[in-house]
């Protein structure tokens, strides 16, 4: 009985050694090799938090620059700035810009998202008139929407922070106010309202057709 428990002791021993004893070389160069592997096969990065900053084309908003945090490939947080470089449409020369707090969810921790913005916008509109007995003038029209903005799209990360991404989404108005300087008598050309009824009081679709910028 005694010399069954010096050999199971025995045994325990070189059991806790070789669970102890330090892994080789070669051992951690293949277990990095494939953890390596999984994170190009998955495309993540091993940092929890990345910021960024990006430039993108669409419609409404032709131009937009952007700043944004994400978690984890889970959850983004951003900001947008929007604008129309003074433009021309027909007879109607247009202005535009925006501003909007941007949500974004990877459900799948994939390139995939849904998201929300929220934000406001400001469109005028001017065109010169005749308008006897004061010969020609000048009328504009200013129009202030706040607005929501879901959407879904893709958002891809390249391996050296690059990124490209596109979605769509309609805009929804959820309150606007208007002006305009119109003298007394004067109706507003209709070429002037159609544009900033469309773009200030009407459920839109949106488009992101192109998105690039870095993260870090």
């Amino acid at each position: 009985m005694r010399s069954f428990a010096v050999m199971l002791a025995s045994v325990a021993s070189l059991a806790f050694c070789a669970a102890a004893r330090p892994a080789s070389a070669e051992e951690v160069t293949v277990a990095k090799d494939e953890t390596v592997q999984r994170d190009v096969t998955t495309g993540k990065k091993s940092e929890p938090v990345h910021v960024g900053a990006y430039a993108a084309a669409g419609f409404p908003s032709p131009l937009t620059l952007g700043a944004m945090i994400s978690f984890e490939k889970t959850v983004s947080l951003g900001f947008e700035y929007g604008f129309l470089p003074a433009s021309k449409l027909g007879s109607v020369d247009v202005t535009y810009r925006s501003f909007a707090g941007d949500l974004r969810f990877y459900p799948l921790q994939s390139p995939f998202f849904f998201g929300v913005r929220v934000g406001k916008q400001h469109i005028a509109g001017a065109t010169t008139i005749s308008a006897p007995p004061y010969g020609s003038a000048t009328v504009t029209t200013d129009a202030d929407t706040w607005y929501v903005n879901p959407r879904v799209g893709f958002l891809w990360a390249t391996s050296i922070g690059l990124t490209i991404g596109m979605d769509a989404g309609l805009r929804i108005p959820t309150s606007h106010t208007s002006s305009n300087n119109l003298p007394s008598g004067i109706a507003m050309p209709s070429a002037v309202t159609n544009v900033t009824d469309v773009l200030a009081r009407k459920t839109i679709p949106t488009v992101t057709l192109l998105q690039l910028g870095m993260q870090f």
